[in-house]
């Protein structure tokens, strides 16, 4: 305990720490750690405790097998992208992690390229200036990302869109001098973001970067997914991040990344998975090329740590993620794109018909126009019914309505 000195009498007093007092009344991440259980199975215990994930099954074993990829061993990772609502604990993910890897604080909406850069270079390195030898536990955790700061800063941009890749992580910066001075960014990034950063055409190739764990309040979970948390109580089981005491939990990272063996079977199953010619395993065809690039260390790190027990069970848990996650998120078969081709057949249906008709007999169409309120009431009653894969902000949803095609006006939304 630290000493400080009262104003009265310049009184030497104990110094009440608050530290002191909470080390001894929380509960330990170490009650719900259980050695005789794989990392994965406890990472996952300890998640499922802080957070609830639509579709369980599906989602979990991908964000528990992230939190462990080794930014040392791994070549290429993709971003983990937590989206959701205010509430539905898209933030508990990147907290954990972060504990996991040793770091005690989250990037923020303020936080400048300079700061993350700064912080990357420490992470990762022994000797930031030689930068010859790299530590373990480096992660980027980010908290509330929004697409304003992506827009705001090039460099950051940058960042996350060329560090997925250590082959490709590096960036120079001009110098005072004229000279540049060079920072690589490769890491392991978590992201939470109300903002559907997935749904601006504008990141595009960001997008391709994207691991997404979608989340929402429990409230708005479809009967299937409340029945994976049968037997919970939402209110009482919950364990809320802030109430765990979390000292010595990053030791159960760097133990398993400074066994010689883990890292040894860690190159041994990745050469399995990207050697050439023929592979002893299949890929689902719902994988692409660009899904399967970012999944490769996390189907390694999942073998590694017990999520999966062959490859081919890896491969089947990630054409089945990314089949789901690329035809309701990432594709334009999303939910909320769904909608409102739904409504606009409905409002103005018969008057696109009508309109095709007349251009294809050489004459002008009609012009259309849907009510921007009846838009409005239309997903606000899609949200309420937890039917939409994004909350409809005004911005979102003006970028998805000119995709398919209309603009808004002062008279409502017009075909464009």
């Amino acid at each position: 305990m630290g000493i400080t000195e009262t104003d009265k009498d310049n009184e030497r007093v104990p110094y009440l720490n608050p530290k002191d007092f909470y080390g001894d009344t929380l509960d330990s991440w170490q009650e719900s750690w259980d050695e005789n259980l794989s990392h994965y199975q406890n990472l996952a215990n300890i998640i499922q405790q802080s957070v609830f994930i639509p579709n369980k099954a599906l989602m979990l074993p991908i964000a528990a097998t992230y939190m462990m990829i080794s930014s040392k061993w791994s070549i290429k990772c993709g971003i983990l992208f937590s989206y959701g609502d205010e509430g539905s604990g898209k933030s508990e993910i990147a907290k954990i992690a972060a504990r996991l890897h040793g770091q005690k604080t989250l990037l923020t909406p303020t936080t400048t390229f300079a700061g993350i850069r700064n912080d990357i270079n420490g992470m990762r390195w022994i000797d930031p200036v030689t930068k010859e030898f790299e530590k373990d536990g480096a992660i980027l955790c980010w908290d509330n990302l929004h697409t304003e700061t992506l827009e705001r800063d090039l460099k950051i941009y940058q960042m996350l869109l060329f560090g997925y890749d250590r082959n490709t992580d590096k960036i120079s910066i001009a110098n005072n001098d004229g000279t540049n001075i060079d920072y690589y960014v490769y890491c392991p990034k978590i992201i939470s973001s109300v903002s559907a950063i997935h749904l601006v055409p504008e990141f595009s190739e960001l997008i391709r970067r994207i691991i997404l764990i979608p989340h929402k309040k429990y409230e708005k979970f479809s009967p299937e997914e409340r029945r994976e948390y049968d037997g919970i109580d939402i209110n009482m089981d919950r364990i809320p991040f802030e109430s765990i005491s979390w000292e010595g939990f990053e030791e159960k990272f760097f133990v398993f990344w400074n066994d010689k063996t883990n890292c040894q079977d860690y190159v041994a199953w990745r050469k399995q998975l990207t050697k050439k010619g023929k592979k002893p395993f299949t890929l689902p065809p719902s994988i692409t090329s660009a899904n399967w690039t970012i999944s490769i260390d996390l189907v390694v790190t999942g073998l590694l740590i017990g999520t999966w027990k062959s490859i081919q069970e890896a491969v089947e848990h990630i054409g089945a993620y990314w089949e789901y996650v690329n035809f309701n998120y990432l594709a334009e078969g999303t939910a909320t794109i769904g909608h409102l081709r739904k409504l606009i057949e409905q409002e103005a249906g018969a008057q696109l018909a009508a309109n095709e008709l007349l251009v294809n007999n050489g004459l002008d169409g009609q012009k259309i126009t849907i009510g921007a309120q009846k838009v409005k009431d239309y997903l606000g009653a899609l949200q309420n019914e937890g039917k939409l894969d994004i909350t409809p902000r005004t911005k979102d949803i003006n970028k998805l309505m000119g995709s398919l095609g209309w603009k808004l006006t002062i008279k409502g939304w017009e075909q464009t």
